[in-house]
C-alpha cells in the first residue's frame, strides 16, 4: 500500500484509495482511556452540635486574618437607616484598600 502511495507514476486515483486504506495503520486513533478516580472518604461520626461547633471554629478561623472595622462617630439617617457618618468613610476606604 505505501508503496503505491508514495509512487509517483501511479494513477492518482488508485494513489488515493491507498492512502485511504493505510491511514488506520498510519495513523491510529486515540484508544478510550480510564479516568476514574476513586476516592475513600471517611469522615467521624459527629453529633449535630459538634458539627455546628467545628463549623463555627472554621468560619471564625477563616476570618481571623481579617482585622475587625470599629466605626466611631455621629449618626445621621441615610436613605431611612440610621448609620454613623464615619461608616460611609470607613466603608469607602476599606474599597479603596482592595482596589489598590
Amino acid at each position: 500500500m505505501l508503496a503505491v502511495l508514495h509512487d509517483e507514476t501511479a494513477d492518482p486515483d488508485r494513489r488515493d484509495r491507498m492512502a485511504v486504506a493505510a491511514a488506520p495503520f498510519v495513523h491510529p486513533r486515540l484508544q478510550v482511556v480510564d479516568a476514574r478516580v476513586v476516592a475513600k472518604v471517611e469522615t467521624p461520626q459527629q453529633t449535630e452540635e459538634e458539627r455546628r461547633a467545628e463549623a463555627r471554629r472554621l468560619i471564625a478561623e477563616a476570618f481571623a486574618e481579617r482585622p475587625r472595622l470599629t466605626v466611631e462617630g455621629e449618626y445621621k439617617v441615610f436613605a431611612g437607616k440610621e448609620v454613623p457618618t464615619a461608616s460611609v468613610q470607613a466603608n469607602s476606604e476599606a474599597d479603596n484598600e482592595r482596589e489598590g
